[in-house]
């Protein structure tokens, strides 16, 4: 159903020979950039120890269980790849390859490098969402609607889309996986095509797969049974069975996550924490139940692409067809469900974002289309050039910070440079260890744990080569100044992520329990301390570059 304003309207012939090549090419500078340069996040480190287990230990069994697998086996290919390339390049013995405890000693020690790989395939799956957009509206509703649908998803004015793009993260794979599904099934009840209905709930169990906010994907399927009457195509929908569909769907989870199958039990304790954080379980991380947050956070991120949503989201309710029945099956649901969790955050909606993208596109198109009056139309351009000019300022100020150098990469400079080997520091609950390695090397190392002497020493003089230092995490509990003194430190270090939480106002108006009122406080108290000089440290440098966390370096004051 393409639309008119197309036939006059960004005519050229090689539109998109021109045109979409120039959007995958800005954003794989724009977000391949930022993965290469982005400091590791402390999510990634969790998820890559789970190919790091396959590889170790010959297991197909998770280490990190809070996501179900399937983005977690899909980053071990490359990931393999490449260590591969860095195992031969240092020219490490082949007898190594053999050995799970030198295999780990080789993915720990090049764990950023492996983790951007990671990240390098989040960004082809981001532009390859991009690719799919484009094509889907430029087919059925024109030029100038693909044009907005791919400047939406490339300047993304919300900073949501661009932010887990860059990181080795499944949530963009869930928006791919989810896309792919809900175009499938357009396309079924278009082209009266079962196999494609079929597809599209194999990829919904896929999707699930990679992570559970995906399930709401089952509601435009239960909700196609439930109006196929009314959709006044019965040859096809007659064909379809709900058995199968539900067989389909649950194909597609078990070949995502085939532990499910021989180890379900594994998923139970990453699912109780993710339980435990999204419905309230009096951690300070919480948030105040308040339907209205989804719109307050849409607004403070972009006052315009909000209005633009929001209209989107009431025209769809308009001459429903099924099209926007089924897309209002996903996403009502998904918005009343998720802005009814303790733990507010709009980045559980991104599986949602290309999609709605797509339609707001198309109203925008729409609205082109209808305007007959030539004073309309260049009021009606100028303003969607005025929006887009803002929000490709927002993305130039955004890419400039997010190339500049990350303060705990300049912590990191400044504490090898400055501080003893083998100190003491204290790191805070998020703040910069000087080595995210989870590979320790400790002092009653035997050969014995390698299978030859020769893979020990590479171990051994490769870790000499490196400064460390005696690490110790300080957890969210009751904060005791004694405490800290008797690990006797020289040094801790926090960063704004830390504390900021406890001095925003209302930052204590959501908690429910006497008992978490006063462990805030105790921890605001410790804060006020450590910030007003009052603590037994006293600050000996801060990083803030724009870029990163704010990084604070204390040392111990002496007596």
């Amino acid at each position: 159903m393409k639309g008119k304003h197309t036939e006059n309207l960004l005519h050229h012939p090689n539109f998109i020979k021109v045109v979409l090549p120039l959007f995958c090419l800005i954003n794989l500078l724009i977000l391949g950039g930022a993965a290469l340069h982005v400091y590791v996040f402390a999510d990634e480190l969790n998820l890559i120890c789970n190919p790091f287990r396959f590889l170790t230990k010959a297991t197909i069994l998770p280490y990190y269980t809070n996501y179900p697998t399937f983005y977690s086996y899909l980053i071990t290919l490359p990931i393999s790849i490449v260590a591969l390339i860095i195992y031969f390049i240092n020219k490490y013995p082949l007898s190594g390859l053999s050995d799970p405890l030198f295999i780990e000693f080789v993915l720990q020690e090049n764990y950023v490098t492996l983790t951007k790989t990671a990240r390098l395939l989040t960004v082809m799956i981001a532009i390859t969402i991009l690719i799919i957009i484009f094509y889907y509206c430029y087919k059925n509703y024109g030029r100038l609607c693909a044009l907005l649908a791919a400047t939406i998803l490339t300047l993304d004015p919300l900073t949501i889309y661009f932010q887990h793009s860059r990181f080795a993260l499944p949530d963009i794979l869930v928006a791919f996986l989810i896309t792919i599904a809900m175009l499938l099934i357009f396309n079924s009840i278009e082209k009266q095509n079962t196999a494609h209905f079929y597809w599209a709930c194999f990829f919904t169990g896929l999707a699930t797969s990679t992570k559970f906010n995906a399930v709401f994907m089952i509601l435009p399927i239960i909700v196609l049974f439930i109006l196929r009457k009314n959709l006044n195509m019965p040859a096809f929908l007659k064909k379809i069975s709900l058995p199968w569909a539900l067989l389909s769907i649950l194909g597609g989870l078990l070949i995502g996550s085939p532990a499910f199958l021989i180890k379900p039990g594994i998923y139970l304790e990453g699912f109780q924490e993710e339980a435990d954080l999204l419905f309230y379980s009096g951690d300070i991380g919480a948030h105040q139940k308040k339907w209205t947050w989804i719109l307050e956070n849409l607004w403070e991120r972009d006052p315009a692409l909000a209005v633009i949503f929001i209209f989107t989201i009431f025209s769809l309710f308009q001459k429903l067809d099924y099209r926007k029945k089924i897309f209002l099956s996903l996403l009502l649901p998904s918005i009343a469900v998720i802005g009814n969790l303790e733990k507010k955050s709009i980045h559980y909606l991104l599986f949602l974002y290309p999609l709605l993208s797509a339609e707001a596109s198309r109203v925008l198109a729409v609205m082109w289309d209808r305007l007959k009056n030539a004073w309309a139309k260049g009021c009606y351009i100028v303003l969607l050039l005025t929006i887009i000019g803002f929000w490709a300022t927002k993305m130039y100020q955004r890419a400039q910070i997010e190339f500049k150098i990350d303060n705990r990469i300049l912590a990191a400079e400044w504490i090898y440079k400055n501080i003893p080997p083998h100190s003491k520091i204290i790191v805070d609950t998020r703040g910069y260890e000087p080595r995210l390695s989870g590979w320790q090397v400790l002092s009653d190392t035997e050969n014995f744990k390698f299978k030859s002497k020769e893979l020990f020493d590479i171990c051994i003089a490769t870790l000499e080569k490196k400064i460390e230092y005696e690490i110790f995490r300080r957890k969210y509990k009751k904060p005791d100044w004694n405490k800290i003194l008797e690990i006797n430190a020289p040094y801790f270090i926090t960063s704004n992520v830390d504390y900021d939480r406890y001095f925003k106002a209302g930052s204590a108006n959501y908690i429910k329990t006497e008992a978490v009122m006063k462990l805030f406080r105790q921890q605001k108290a410790f804060y006020e301390d450590l910030l007003s000089g009052r603590s037994p440290y006293h600050e000996i440098i801060t990083f803030d570059s724009g870029s990163g966390p704010i990084q604070k370096i204390y040392q111990l004051t002496p007596k």
